[in-house]
């Protein structure tokens, strides 16, 4: 399958993103300062049985990078807003450094767009540990 690499407007702002796989979504999401490469060694992996979302934070790497004061709530809430341009109401979510922002990514009114959270913490030789 063909990686695909897009941008969305989320939040007034330009998202980068790569999707690949099929079957349920997967959510990828990095600490505040990481760009998606941190999961190159994923992706292909988790494709085989997903629909995996690699994202840039705003800030790093091809996302836009407008001059403001980011936070974890800001940052989860672009996550959010990707995943409802993709039309995706429910996802499965990976995250890597700051992990409260994978915990941030309520829609607002209580309900999470997330139907189960877990973390990934990469190690030696891209090695993956789940939690």
């Amino acid at each position: 399958m063909e990686l695909l690499m897009p941008h969305q407007t989320v939040n007034g702002i330009k998202i980068y993103y790569e999707e690949k796989g099929t079957g349920e979504p997967l959510i990828l999401i990095n600490g505040l300062a990481f760009p998606m490469d941190l999961w190159f060694a994923q992706i292909e992996e988790l494709s085989k049985d997903f629909r995996v979302i690699a994202l840039d934070n705003r800030g790093i790497g091809q996302s836009d990078k407008p001059d403001e004061e980011y936070s974890i709530k800001l940052l989860a809430s672009d996550a959010v807003g990707l995943l409802t341009a993709l039309g995706i109401e429910k996802a499965h979510v990976a995250g890597s450094g700051n992990s409260q922002q994978a915990d941030s990514c309520g829609d607002g009114d209580g309900r999470p767009p997330i139907d189960r959270a877990g973390e990934a913490f990469l190690g030696k030789n891209g090695q993956s540990h789940y939690g």
